[in-house]
């Protein structure tokens, strides 16, 4: 077996693995069940592709994000390592060509959303793949004590019974320790084993600031710190006006959110990851396997449902080490705003009733049928067609798949589909009797691989782009070659995308029940408090309040938050340099030394520094300071 160290090396080019990555990969080539809790940007992904190379054979990771699967995909394949993702978006027939493929040893890793698991389809291949390790990304998604849970993933436990001697490893950066017993449990770990990172970020400080007047205070962050920015907001039409009113202030700017084409989403964060966007105003739809590690500021103007998704969020920030900040910008008329869509989150059972009857005769599936067919939904008809609020239908169809009734993918996440159905010797006979098709075909040979044994995705405007065409005219010709079943092609959907991983339930016999929907809310209520508090707090390190939440009992304070600052402004040692400073205009350390003798060199640095941090100073040599010009 080649050391982890040596697959380190070789394909990602690393020569030492970051901190708990090597005891991680070391417990699962051991064979042990385990869990691990690493922060956002922790490197989880090598925690399992590492151990999985190592193994050989095939190594299975479950996850529920589709754009993350494809990024994991494409990221292995760009390392020449064969990998798949059995998403919702492949229909029957490509699936079971996939399936096939993987039977017969042609992948390392295949990627499978949970609600592939409980098909026939799916099993019976399992059963037949050499198997060495079973991965659970995003695994707080099996615990209903977790804030994203998903029934889905309870099928993990019995594709266990199917993998008897396989070792599992379940990732994931937020688990409280109420989450971390429960994911253990509901795997059928064989022994309990936790491996956990650290939480504490110690180059990112929190900063919380209530204000009527967010933009101003925007503006001025964003002038004050140079560097690449995320700003986060609800709403789809607010990352579009504030990407519009942020480069009319001289800021490059762009948005990002689920409703956008895939070609434009991944030009947008391109663009964004090469630097040549500063700011990107997104909805929670980005970051998520995004590996950028020089961003300095995320920001919050609006608030998080929760802690869960603040902590990994902000945690977006600062994974090169140096300096960062997240800041949330609020007011108390935030808190009612948040109540209000946590309210429509929840509706009524018998309204989730309802739109499940309606969603089912809109798309004309009869009870009892339906069964993994996959239906496009734009919500904004279907709400005006049935009278109803698209956020509640929103969060419908985001409980009908918690409870293992649909698969929901919104619309921008599914990628355009293609695969050559020929060999090479036809299709080149091919492009000779047609010569009018040789154009868009050797674009694609061009600039694709792997279409002869796979389906890939294929982004249509950029084929258009290098055959100075439209897309219009790359999308007709591409159905003119699936007509002449040359090429098997899906063109990527702008709505949603809803599968039904059971059959259509009869009216009479839908249910979900009362004391366990109640119990859901009731949990996401205590969250959406905590988050609340967190943002109130005034009294205690905001770094502390998020690490005992996630359970790393911490008493030390991180000295850098917003809290922290302000404590330390409130020193005697603080306000004598600061009226030092004034009077003196220009001065060397050693001066402010022999100022102050009482006060410590430590003390004394780390006041200079945040006067430097609140630009009342500058350093302009080594240890040599002056007031600023204001």
């Amino acid at each position: 077996m080649e050391s982890p160290l040596s697959i380190l090396n070789k394909y990602w080019g690393f020569d030492s693995f970051r901190a708990m990555q090597r005891p991680i990969i070391e417990s699962v080539l051991e064979g042990k069940d385990t869990l691990a809790l690493l922060p956002t940007g922790g490197g989880k992904s090598i925690c399992y592709q590492v151990p999985g190379i190592a193994l050989g054979g095939v190594t299975v990771v479950i996850s529920p994000l589709i754009a993350l699967m494809h990024d994991q995909v494409a990221g292995l394949k760009n390392k020449g390592i064969s990998a798949i993702a059995l998403t919702s978006e492949l229909n029957y027939r490509q699936l079971d060509i996939v399936l096939d493929n993987a039977v017969h040893g042609k992948y390392q890793f295949i990627f499978a959303s949970p609600e592939r698991l409980k098909t026939d389809l799916f099993t019976e291949r399992l059963k037949r793949m050499d198997v060495k390790l079973l991965a659970i990304d995003e695994a707080h998604c099996i615990s209903q004590w977790g804030y994203d849970f998903r029934p889905s993933y309870l099928e993990i436990a019995s594709i266990r019974e199917l993998l008897p001697d396989v070792p599992v490893l379940a990732l994931t950066a937020t688990a409280t320790p109420e989450v971390a017993d429960d994911i253990q449990e509901r795997l059928n770990f064989e022994q309990p084993n936790i491996i956990k990172g650290d939480f504490a970020r110690k180059n990112l400080s929190y900063f919380i600031t209530e204000t009527e007047k967010k933009d101003p205070l925007l503006l001025k962050a964003l002038q004050k710190n140079p560097g690449s920015s995320v700003i986060y907001f609800k709403s789809r039409r607010k990352t579009r006006e504030y990407s519009d009113w942020l480069n009319r202030q001289g800021i490059s700017a762009n948005y990002y959110h689920a409703g956008l084409r895939s070609d434009d989403r991944q030009k947008i964060q391109q663009d964004w990851i090469k630097g040549k966007t500063r700011v990107i105003c997104a909805t929670n739809a980005f970051g998520m396997g995004i590996d950028k590690p020089d961003v300095r500021t995320v920001f919050h103007l609006d608030l998080p449902d929760n802690l869960e998704s603040y902590f990994q969020e902000a945690g977006r920030a600062g994974r090169d080490g140096e300096k960062s900040f997240a800041i949330t910008l609020f007011h108390k008329s935030d808190f009612d705003e948040l109540q209000r869509r946590f309210e429509l989150s929840f509706p009524p059972i018998s309204e989730i009733k309802r739109i499940y009857q309606a969603m089912g005769n809109y798309f004309q599936i009869a009870e009892g049928g339906g069964f993994e067919t996959s239906h496009e939904l734009d919500i904004q008809k279907f709400s005006r067609n049935f009278d109803l609020q698209p956020l509640v239908v929103f969060s419908a169809l985001k409980i009908l798949q918690r409870e293992g009734l649909i698969s929901y993918n919104e619309s921008g996440f599914y990628t355009s589909r293609f695969m050559f159905l020929v060999d090479n010797r036809t299709l080149y006979d091919f492009k000779l009797r047609t010569p009018k098709m040789a154009p868009l075909i050797d674009t694609i040979l061009r600039s694709y691989e792997g279409y002869f044994d796979d389906f890939i995705s294929v982004f249509e405007s950029r084929i258009s782009q290098k055959l100075k065409s439209t897309r219009y005219e790359v999308v007709a010709g591409l159905n003119y070659l699936k007509k002449l079943e040359i090429v098997d092609y899906t063109e990527q959907s702008e709505s949603g995308i809803v599968t039904y991983t059971r059959e259509r339930i009869p009216t009479s016999s839908f249910r979900l029940q009362p004391e366990t929907y109640s119990d859901l809310k009731e949990r996401a209520q205590k969250r959406l408090k905590s988050m609340e508090n967190f943002v109130s707090n005034k009294e205690t390190c905001r770094s502390v309040i998020l690490l005992n939440y996630f359970g790393q009992n911490r008493t030390e304070e991180c000295g850098i938050c917003d809290y922290c600052i302000k404590k330390k402004k409130g020193s005697i040692a603080y306000a004598n340099l600061n009226e030092y400073v004034k009077l003196h205009k220009t001065f060397t350390l050693e001066e402010a030394e022999q100022a102050y003798p009482n006060i410590g060199k430590d003390s004394l640095l780390e006041n200079l520094r945040l006067l430097i941090d609140e630009q009342t100073i500058e350093e302009v040599e080594t240890n040599n300071f002056r007031l600023k010009k204001k």
